[in-house]
């Protein structure tokens, strides 16, 4: 695909005159963000979005998709649907970790801090801060529900529903559950962690030795974490590529006659390549924090796979 093949779509979405209001007032959105981290001095205002404003464009999307073709809404709607189910849970999730508490702010923002030497040097760290998580950010949560909107548009799609469209239904729910499973592992766990703690100078203990070993660790091995680091993040990259591949069961007809690698690629998988990368970085600074905190997670990080669960040789050290 060449570049003017790439960007060439995105230029046609800015002279869409409804979809020009979405940049626009995606814009605006950007600016409000960036102007409150300035003001609170607190970076994590794009977080307390990401689980709401990706449903927002996608029902949204679907609206303006029943003005003009309302024959093709069914899948875009049942994308939306699915996109509110991901977003309702995340959003209790963050919730119940106090997300929403104006103050909270996400622990690897003091490490990034350091990494641009702030408040030292300030004007590098406010450029990051403008460009990467309030205008990327931004784009990236519109973007990710783009391809509700190429479902509605893209002269290659069919209306009616196909076998292709249940399985990507069926995938994104299997996903959607993983990633609960994980993060109520994660939580039981850092809970009880955190109780002990703040209790284990009592005498008594409503734990046993195994847990206390758990805890002293400082990480979850168990669960879903016996056989990737972060099967939350796994499942959370494989949910927006299942609401990519909707796009391409939208075109089953299309594909048949016309199948190459040019064809199962268009302008609407770029935002989950970006975010799929965005996990790549994100996660080699947690890993990196984690490893600092606690020097037995480089034995568990050499033996389990980092995303995709995959059998283990991992066997824990004994803790001190």
């Amino acid at each position: 695909m060449s570049i003017n093949g790439i960007v060439a779509p995105y230029l046609e979405l800015w002279h869409d005159p409804v979809f020009r209001y979405f940049l626009i007032a995606c814009g605006i959105l950007s600016l409000i963000c960036w102007l409150a981290t300035i003001i609170t001095d607190n970076y994590s205002q794009v977080d307390r979005l990401w689980s709401i404003i990706p449903a927002v464009y996608a029902w949204f999307f679907v609206y303006f998709g029943y003005q003009t073709n309302a024959e093709r809404c069914t899948r875009s709607s049942i994308m939306a649907a699915l996109v509110t189910l991901w977003g309702a849970r995340l959003t209790y999730n963050f919730w119940r970790k106090d997300g929403y508490n104006l103050k909270t702010e996400d622990y690897r923002w003091i490490y990034v801090r350091k990494m641009f030497f702030y408040p030292q040097y300030k004007i590098p760290y406010h450029i990051f801060n403008f460009v990467f998580t309030a205008v990327l950010q931004n784009l990236l949560l519109m973007f990710l529900v783009v391809p509700v909107w190429f479902v509605q548009t893209d002269k290659n799609v069919q209306s009616d529903l196909n076998s292709f469209d249940y399985l990507n239904v069926v995938l994104f729910l299997s996903f959607l559950l993983i990633e609960t499973i994980a993060d109520q592992q994660q939580w039981v766990y850092q809970t009880k962690k955190y109780d002990w703690i703040d209790n284990k100078e009592s005498k008594k203990t409503k734990y046993s030795q195994n847990e206390i070993e758990d805890f002293k660790r400082g990480f979850l091995i168990k669960g879903l974490f016996k056989y990737s680091r972060h099967p939350n993040f796994w499942a959370e990259q494989s949910i927006w590529w299942i609401v990519y591949s909707f796009t391409l069961s939208s075109q089953m007809d299309f594909l048949k006659t016309n199948l190459s690698i040019g064809t199962l690629v268009n302008y609407s998988c770029f935002a989950t390549v970006f975010l799929t990368s965005l996990f790549q970085g994100s996660t080699i600074l947690t890993e990196w924090i984690t490893t600092k905190k606690y020097p037995e997670y480089k034995n568990y990080s050499d033996r389990v796979s980092r995303f995709f669960p995959w059998f283990t040789t991992y066997q824990p050290g004994k803790t001190k």
